[in-house]
């Protein structure tokens, strides 16, 4: 199942239930093409809680880059939509803070609770452990 980045492509291009790529009109059966909503995976990792417990940290440690150098509302909602994540290009951002902080994005990943994974991830784990 390839998988791609959004990068630059609208959103509307990508199904939001399945992630299907509505632009990829290839003829193969049983290929499935998957985008993420987001511009890249890494918008995913943007859950504030889950950066400051990864790195032993009060979240409102972190809530002046959050919300001053990234514009973005302390209160935001990882399962969030309609998220200013979904375009925004914040990869470089995000690396460069964890490694402030010493952490990876691994760390990051491991610390997130069920509640906070992004649905898009559930479903695209869901659709590869399909039979």
């Amino acid at each position: 199942m390839p998988l791609h980045n959004r990068d630059e492509k609208p959103i509307g291009d990508v199904c939001p239930t399945t992630l299907r790529d509505k632009s990829d009109g290839h003829k193969e059966p049983n290929f499935k093409s998957r985008t993420w909503r987001r511009r890249e995976i890494e918008n995913y990792a943007f859950v504030l809680n889950a950066i400051a417990r990864a790195a032993g940290k009060d979240r409102t440690e972190l809530e002046a880059w959050w919300s001053g150098d990234l514009g973005l509302a302390v209160e935001l909602d990882p399962q969030n939509t309609d998220s200013p994540l979904n375009n925004m290009e914040c990869k470089a951002h995000l690396q460069a803070k964890l490694k402030e902080l010493g952490i990876s994005m691994s760390d990051v990943w491991k610390d997130m609770t069920e509640a906070e994974i992004h649905n898009d991830l559930k479903t695209l784990v869901s659709q590869m452990a399909a039979p």
